[in-house]
């Protein structure tokens, strides 16, 4: 884990297996949040569920093909930012554009990560 700084986790003195097990439990955790996030729209907004479901149906061939060509961790850690950023303009006290890009965002990462 350290080892592109240069460093290894036991000249830090952590044991390796702690540091693997740590970043499974972090792994765990965000996927997770994802299957909250799901729920918790579902219950609060079904309109704005269902529009995210219609980005999702849009967006899933191409994010499919995209999975093809690319690494399938990046494209994994791509669609867990845009999770991040649709929490975030879903939570955003503002204008009702801002909840509808997050529906839009919210979608699209459904699309990169269960597409």
């Amino acid at each position: 884990m350290f080892t592109a700084l240069g460093i290894s986790a036991a000249a830090m003195g952590f044991n390796e297996g702690a540091v693997e097990a740590t970043a499974l439990i972090v792994t765990v955790s965000a996927g997770a949040l994802a299957r909250s996030t799901s729920a918790f729209a579902s219950r609060s907004a079904k309109s704005m569920a269902s529009a995210s479901n219609g980005v999702y149906a849009l967006t899933a061939y191409s994010c499919g093909r995209l999975a093809d060509l690319m690494n399938h961790r990046r494209l994994l850690a791509w669609g867990l930012l845009l999770l991040i950023a649709a929490d975030l303009a879903l939570a955003w006290d503002g204008h009702w554009s801002i909840a509808w890009l997050g529906v839009v965002l919210w979608g699209l990462h459904l699309a990169m990560t269960q597409g």
